[in-house]
């Protein structure tokens, strides 16, 4: 299976990664959205079996982009009220 992030379908007891056949370009596009940071944990833990302490960078990540949103919002919003 490969890395590309993309939405996982169980298949029986399989995890099935649809377009699993894509390459590593298709692969640094969908790190540039929150979602393919979100599967990379999951699929850390769940599917990789690397434990609690693999999804910590993803996490981080994650935690960047809402921070940053949140920071987006604050702005666009008190642009509004002037």
């Amino acid at each position: 299976m490969s890395d590309c992030h993309v939405p996982v379908r169980l298949v029986g007891r399989r995890v099935v990664s649809v377009g699993s056949e894509t390459g590593k370009t298709f692969y640094a596009i969908g790190h540039l959205t929150p979602g393919a940071w979100a599967m990379d944990g999951l699929q850390n833990i769940v599917v990789r079996g690397l434990g609690m302490a693999s999804a910590w960078q993803p996490a981080g990540i994650l935690l960047a982009y809402a921070l940053g949103f949140f920071a987006l919002a604050v702005w666009r919003f008190r642009a509004r009220e002037v």
